[in-house]
């Protein structure tokens, strides 16, 4: 199982849970509320002299069908919109820290093509034997509490002159992240691509089309606690297309090549 399918299962089996600890959640607090309801009701019964045998086994059920149960009802409700009004301040913040998301400036696409040069590239992370190395360099630096895990990859061609290519996945073996010389990049291990080793060894300055590569990442928070760290997460979508006059970057020895990155759209990204 690849991890965009691993990511699937654990938010379904997410939403799930939280959908279960809903139900449970209600199912108590009703019962709670019910409860002391019914205690309160009891000891009103015990307390009143003043009334017969009959008239208090009739106040009694008459308070069982109506009071109680409205009380119950109400009590009941104020609590979960208590708890859904906490849920949504989450879900609001969550959206503050992405509007607040630290600038970042992607400047060059990287490519590294063949096994060999790949593991060479890569050194310490490139056990199953990915192809292909992509890497993300950028401008501007960003806080290092925030630690990328690149988990969806897809590519596509639009040609010139023609329909939108469509989108081809491309499996994610492994990713990494760190800060080097020229600031911030993140790099994927993936199988290889054909649309991309076409792309890059194609003669330059012919004007074929332009490769679009979509890379969603996961923005974790590592000053969280590990159990809440999930819960934090940023899921973004990059679309990246890559200017194809040119290469900024080359070295066929090592199966480097680098291209301007000429536009980037950023959008949430599915799980």
């Amino acid at each position: 199982m690849d991890t965009a399918s691993k990511r699937r299962v654990f938010a379904i089996l997410k939403i799930s849970i939280y959908i279960g600890a809903l139900i449970v959640l209600t199912l108590g607090i009703y019962a709670g509320i019910n409860c002391i309801a019914y205690d309160n009701s009891v000891q009103n019964e015990e307390e009143s002299e003043s009334v017969d045998e009959t008239e208090r086994e009739l106040d009694g059920k008459l308070k069982a069908d109506t009071s109680n149960r409205i009380a119950v009802i109400v009590g009941t409700a104020t609590v979960l919109m208590a708890v859904l009004t906490m849920l949504q301040q989450h879900i609001n913040r969550r959206q503050d820290r992405a509007l607040a998301f630290p600038k970042m400036v992607l400047t060059e696409c990287q490519f590294v093509i063949e096994k060999d040069n790949v593991s060479n590239h890569t050194l310490f992370y490139n056990e199953k034997g990915g192809e292909l190395l992509i890497k993300l360099l950028f401008q501007d630096t960003i806080s290092h509490c925030y630690v990328p895990d690149i988990y969806r990859v897809e590519v596509a061609m639009h040609r010139y002159q023609e329909k939108v290519g469509e989108y081809t996945p491309v499996d994610v073996l492994n990713s990494f992240s760190g800060f080097g010389e020229n600031g911030f990049y993140m790099e994927a291990v993936v199988q290889m691509s054909d649309l991309v080793k076409k792309f890059c060894t194609k003669q330059q300055g012919t004007f074929t089309g332009k490769l679009e590569i979509i890379m969603d990442v996961a923005w974790k928070n590592e000053f969280f606690m590990r159990g809440f760290q999930d819960m934090w997460n940023m899921y973004l979508r990059y679309k990246i297309r890559l200017n194809d006059t040119g290469r900024s970057t080359t070295d066929k020895e090592k199966g480097i090549y680098g291209y301007k990155v000429e536009n980037v759209s950023l959008e949430e990204a599915p799980w």
